[in-house]
């Protein structure tokens, strides 16, 4: 018996094919996207490991006024020291960094072809790439002509930015390459660090005291380095929360879906009752249907992982240096599939369990509560016309299908609105950072303290402090009171220097406390600053203040400066730059760097679109297939097809508004838990803005998907005939 009630399933599933190909469609996109982020997570995670175990990355680096006795220091206080020589060369119009090969710390890990010999140069990929540059070509840089022997990653340049303070790396302008000593040592104008790997705070006050510390980073203040860590931490945060979304959103699918199959067959299954079979058995055989949606939507859920695997694995480590394999773990489909029988077996089991609690007696008639508020069916709808007290009544008896709508088109606003939150909050950070606030075009480093009186351009002092609390690196700046180079602002207000300003970034990373201890990194000594407020600016960890106050507490001559602001390139002794920044090159950079978010925000929104149409079709067409007998009596009536069509369908407006609205601070608040965990080591905070552009353009993308569900409901409403009514008659 139990063989013949199962021939059923395919009669079914041909029956409601579009609910079903939605529904397998929702399970292979859950299957699929978790597979990929777990599988990118797995995969990161195994490269990093081998990658920080093969390449003795650095501990911190820095700069010294003399040059060290290295051999000593390594032997007084067990650590590791290596000096590298790096220069800036120029590449028809980019810019290359040569850095000498290593053979102790930060060792370069070849991803493809051969290590350099004299002569030879191994590149960056993505510079390689952006610039057309293979292995086995012969580049001129300055003279001297190289072979590429291949493609390389260094270990402190795993995100290449040209400047420490850039947050976007660029590769068609800037990349990064090793030479060999021999090469490096034919340049001029050559910069050097020292990379010290081992117990730094021992040595660091040695070091400051013998030689003079100019500039000091440890590793978790190297943004080339951060950033890449914290990127690949985020994968496992990723591989749960977005795809708990669409398992969530079908689930409540497929609890209303199986529960109009069931309610649509009341009479059937009491037959079946007297027919001899068991509630366990017509339980079991709404089973299969959660198992047939899970296999199939798994299959396809492997074919588009195959599919999408390796381009989002390049896409997502383009600009990081680190070799990863773009395997596909089978395993995470096999937990995926297993999940989704779960929690839609369980959806199913709920669902019949709901209704198969009722006697053989009650089914056989046919009747079994409504699906509507109670609170709400008393109310007095007389002085309203017919049309409006049908809609009204219509949306308190579908008060399940309602719920799932705002659910659905919450879900699919999320994935949109969160696209178009990251393109806005990353428009806010450059135009509040960077446009807003950096008012010059150079600034250049110096290594050395020069008098500000001579030199008729703006200068700064920039001193290296740590929390004493938190153990953060800290810079503060000294600037003029009356600074134009930089516009801090509170809000709308412009603010002068004259007080201590601390950026958000710094404020929120030291839980938005008011007084900070501070050490002073090169000779310890300890001080207490109190913060009088806090700028819109919103990286790095950073204090503003007072020029003469700043020298006042670092014991140094009141208009001494290290570091000057420009409107243009200046002709300064080259022995003096410790290095020098254009913002220009920075906002290109960005520029670039955000080109492939507008691919992302395209993906989105089809995504989106889809998502959406999957879930307002399904429930138009349970509202038509469930409201035949009404269709078919109001076509008696005389309604035509698109008065009735306005009648059944009109009240979907309201709750797909309603679903897009709770959908935005949800997004903000999604975005703030990502980035409060992925931004806690990185100097950076970003603000969460979503353009009011943005939020009309995505609404107007699902009221698209409301006008074409409708239109393709439409016709579903034309192949009612009026005599349905009479084959839906009750006896």
């Amino acid at each position: 018996m139990v063989m013949i009630l199962n021939k059923r399933i395919k009669r079914v599933i041909a029956l409601n094919k579009a609910q079903y190909i939605g529904l397998i469609f929702l399970v292979a996109l859950s299957i699929s996207l978790y597979t990929i982020f777990s599988s990118l997570a797995f995969n990161f995670n195994k490269a990093t490991s081998d990658y920080s175990r093969t390449t003795n990355i650095e501990d911190a680096k820095f700069l010294t006024l003399k040059d060290l006795d290295i051999n000593y220091i390594e032997n007084t206080f067990n650590v590791e020291i290596e000096k590298r020589h790096e220069v800036d060369v120029s590449y028809k119009s980019s810019t290359i960094r040569l850095i000498e090969l290593t053979n102790k710390i930060n060792i370069p890990l070849m991803i493809e072809g051969n290590l350099i010999k004299e002569g030879e140069i191994a590149l960056n990929p993505a510079f390689a790439k952006a610039n057309n540059i293979k292995i086995g070509d012969f580049i001129e840089l300055e003279g001297f002509k190289y072979k590429v022997s291949g493609y390389v990653s260094i270990p402190d340049y795993i995100y290449p930015t040209k400047s420490l303070s850039d947050l976007m790396a660029d590769p068609t302008k800037f990349g990064v390459a090793i030479i060999t000593s021999k090469d490096i040592l034919k340049y001029n104008n050559l910069t050097y660090f020292y990379s010290i790997k081992g117990d730094v705070e021992k040595v660091k006050k040695y070091i400051d005291e013998n030689y003079k510390i100019l500039m000091w980073q440890d590793i978790q203040d190297n943004l080339r380095y951060v950033l890449a860590k914290k990127k690949i931490e985020q994968l496992p945060q990723l591989s749960v929360k977005i795809p708990l979304l669409f398992f969530t959103l079908t689930f409540i699918l497929l609890f209303i879906l199986l529960r109009r199959i069931i309610k649509l067959e009341i009479k059937e299954i009491g037959t079946l009752y007297a027919l001899g079979y068991t509630k366990l058995e017509i339980q079991k055989h709404y089973l299969f249907y959660p198992l047939i949606i899970s296999i199939i939507g798994s299959i396809l859920a492997t074919l588009f992982t195959i599919t999408l695997q390796k381009p989002l694995t390049n896409y997502y480590v383009f600009y990081f240096n680190i070799p990863v394999q773009s395997d596909v773990k089978y395993k995470f489909i096999l937990y995926g599939l297993l999940e989704s029988i779960i929690i839609l077996s369980l959806a199913s089991y709920t669902a019949s369990q709901t209704l198969l609690k009722h006697s053989p007696t009650t089914l056989l008639r046919g009747k079994i509560s409504k699906d509507r508020l109670t609170f709400l069916s008393g109310l007095n709808l007389e002085k309203l016309k017919f049309n409006q007290k049908f809609k009204i009544r219509e949306s308190i008896r579908g008060i399940s299908k309602i719920l799932t709508l705002i659910f659905g088109i919450f879900t699919a606003s999320t994935l949109l609105l969160v696209g178009f939150a990251a393109k806005g909050s990353i428009d806010a950070l450059i135009n509040k950072t960077i446009k807003n606030t950096l008012n010059y075009k150079y600034v250049y480093y110096l290594n050395q303290n020069i008098n500000k009186n001579s030199i008729n351009q703006e200068g700064f002092k920039i001193a290296y402090f740590k929390d004493k609390n938190s153990n953060e690196n800290i810079i503060v700046y000294g600037l003029e009171e009356n600074t134009k180079s930089l516009k801090l602002k509170k809000g709308k207000e412009e603010v002068k220097v004259d007080k201590i300003y601390i950026t958000n970034s710094l404020y929120e990373k030291l839980n938005k406390k008011n007084n900070i201890e501070l050490i002073n990194l090169f000779n310890n000594q300890e001080l207490e600053l109190k913060i009088d407020d806090v700028v819109d600016v919103y990286t790095g960890n950073v204090i503003y203040m007072p020029l003469e106050d700043l020298n006042k507490i670092i014991n140094e001559e009141r208009n001494s400066i290290n570091g000057i602001f420009s409107q243009q390139p200046l002709n300064i002794d080259s022995k003096l730059i410790l290095k020098y920044e254009s913002i220009d090159e920075t906002l290109k950079s960005f520029d670039i760097a955000l080109e492939p978010v507008k691919y992302m925000l395209v993906a989105m929104g089809i995504l989106s679109f889809i998502i959406a149409l999957i879930v307002v079709y399904i429930v138009t067409s349970l509202i038509i297939e469930e409201n035949k007998y009404t269709i078919s009596m109001l076509k008696v009536l005389g309604y035509y097809e698109n008065e009735i069509n306005s009648l059944m369908l009109s009240f979907i407006l309201l709750p797909s508004v309603l679903g897009y609205v709770l959908s935005i601070p949800f997004v903000k608040g999604f975005l703030n838990s990502i980035l409060k965990t992925s931004l806690k080591d990185i100097n950076l905070a970003i603000p969460i803005e979503i353009n009011p552009i943005y939020s009309l353009f995505g609404f107007a993308i699902i009221y698209t998907v409301l006008l074409v569900s409708k239109y393709i409901s439409k016709k579903r409403i034309f192949k009612i005939s009026m005599v349905d009514i009479l084959k839906l008659q009750n006896e």
